[in-house]
């Protein structure tokens, strides 16, 4: 029984560390515009990625460059330009 116990206690520790060390956005920041904020308000993951590439795929005003990683999780590296004093 002892031995289910610490187990346990070793198991969250390690997730518990994990969590802690995982790293904070890496991305550049978005522009917490009425566009941006409305494109993470998409109801879908998907949804979301079609409002971001309306801009930011080729083609758009502002593609993002060939040696951008291929993701499709925008939001999951890039995040809204933080207000001033935060």
């Amino acid at each position: 029984m002892l031995k289910k116990h610490v187990a346990f206690v070793l198991v969250m520790a390690a997730v518990l560390t994990v969590l802690l060390m995982a790293p904070e956005k890496k991305g550049s920041y978005y522009p917490a515009d009425e566009t941006h904020l409305n494109a993470v308000k998409a109801t879908t993951k998907r949804d979301m990625h079609k409002e971001c590439g309306k801009c930011h795929f080729k083609g758009g005003e502002y593609p993002i460059p060939d040696t951008h990683v291929k993701r499709t999780r925008c939001y999951g590296c890039h995040a809204p330009q933080p207000e001033p004093g935060e």
